[in-house]
């Protein structure tokens, strides 16, 4: 049992770490400012709520 509570938190984390990189990405690149990675920060942002 604490192995897949090791392994859920491991899967968080990279999780959010990979969306914050899509975020910050996004934010400070203006030419990756398309309306489809928009979509996708919106997507980012509603995954680590």
């Amino acid at each position: 049992m604490d192995s897949q509570i090791v392994a859920y938190v491991i899967v968080f984390m990279v999780s959010l770490v990979g969306n914050l990189l899509v975020i910050l990405v996004v934010y400070y690149n203006v030419h990756m400012r398309s309306s489809t990675n928009q979509y996708l920060v919106n997507l980012a942002v509603l995954t680590c709520w």
